[in-house]
């Protein structure tokens, strides 16, 4: 059981290099769908799935001791993988260290885009981007003079999209002054993507200990 461990974490490290490795370029772009700080992104980098694998093996070693019939064990063990891998970004990770809240006033270099489809007096709302690259954004939202996170804006917000003609940058620029004077702003909080590394070894320790306590339940399990 001991070379099948060391095989599993083996196998997992050599696949996780490769994927690193190729996916390199792509975390070195400002694209935020491409962060390794995003939960989707974050397991298939770095060094924490030496835990997981660590982890999924002396969960399936235990479920197979106990249950002893392979099939079923094997389903145990998958179910409780997944489980734990739901968990740990949306309940874990995100607790992992304090995020960090940027405010901002919403320029046009900023603003991507103005959903005016909404009512006659409305806008549901824009799309702002102001997180630093590569970074894990929690939430980005626009709030009012009184920090409140707004659901619509006024109709004449409608004005600050970004123009087709040269010409309709004035009107945008007068729009988002006004936007300004208003006291609208851009709130974005955040995990920076220098805490990658922080957060690949405290999920690693985390899975090392989890694997470790599972690991103390089996010997004490096994004279049965």
């Amino acid at each position: 059981m001991g070379l099948v461990g060391l095989a599993t974490i083996a196998a997992a490290a050599s696949a996780v290099a490769v994927v690193t490795w190729w996916s390199r370029p792509l975390d070195a772009t400002t694209f935020a769908s491409a962060s390794r700080m995003s939960p989707i992104l974050f397991d298939a980098r770095g060094y924490a799935v030496l835990g997981h694998a660590a982890f999924a093996f002396t969960i399936g070693v235990a479920a197979g001791l106990l249950v002893r019939r392979t099939v079923p064990a094997m389903a145990f063990t998958f179910v409780v993988f997944v489980a734990v891998q739901i968990v740990m970004p949306t309940m874990v990770r995100l607790h992992l260290a304090t995020p960090v809240r940027l405010e901002a006033v919403i320029t046009a270099d900023s603003l991507s885009g103005v959903d005016a489809s909404g009512p006659r007096w409305t806008v549901p709302g824009l799309q702002v981007e102001i997180g630093p690259p590569g970074a894990w954004i929690l939430s980005n939202e626009t709030v009012d003079s009184t920090r409140r996170a707004v659901d619509t804006l006024p109709a004449w917000v409608a004005d600050c999209m970004t123009p087709e003609d040269p010409l309709g940058e004035s009107t945008q620029q007068r729009c988002l002054g006004r936007l300004a004077a208003a006291g609208y702003r851009q709130v974005v909080t955040y995990k920076p993507a220098d805490r990658f590394w922080l957060f690949q070894a405290m999920e690693t320790a985390i899975f090392g200990m989890l694997s470790l306590l599972v690991g103390f339940c089996f010997l004490r399990i096994w004279p049965c």
